[in-house]
């Protein structure tokens, strides 16, 4: 991010802000609320905010789709769900750029044990 800083997505649905040059000083981001389900992925927008993916394969729950719009130097961040896919088997893993869709591995089809020779692109409108 802006001013040499990493941003990691916790298990529990929190964020960490880690300055690079002094990691000893990591601490979390207060949220407006934590992020759904386990992040998948995490992609860093034009205006600072990062888009995270949350699958629902794990869970069974709907996939969700959510912007986090930074505070100050990202010790604060507001929470905000985009879009949800009902499908869980969906399994969203990251989001491209250029229309903003939402890419699919074929995770749970993997797991299943069957061949995936490739993955889905889903729009998702992100506001």
């Amino acid at each position: 991010m802006p001013g040499n800083i990493l941003i990691v997505a916790k298990a529990d649905g929190s964020l960490v802000r880690v300055p690079i040059d002094h990691p000893e000083q990591a601490s979390k981001v207060r949220l407006s609320t934590n992020l759904k389900a386990l992040t998948a992925g995490i992609w860093v927008l034009p205006t600072g905010s990062i888009v995270a993916i949350s699958s629902g394969l794990l869970s069974g729950k709907a996939s969700v789709v959510q912007r986090v719009r930074p505070g100050r130097h990202w010790k604060s961040a507001t929470v905000s769900i985009t879009a949800t896919a009902a499908d869980p088997s969906a399994a969203p893993s990251r989001s491209a750029p250029e229309a903003r869709p939402t890419r699919s591995g074929g995770l749970a089809t993997l797991l299943a044990g069957k061949p995936n020779d490739g993955f889905t692109l889903r729009p998702v409108n992100v506001r």
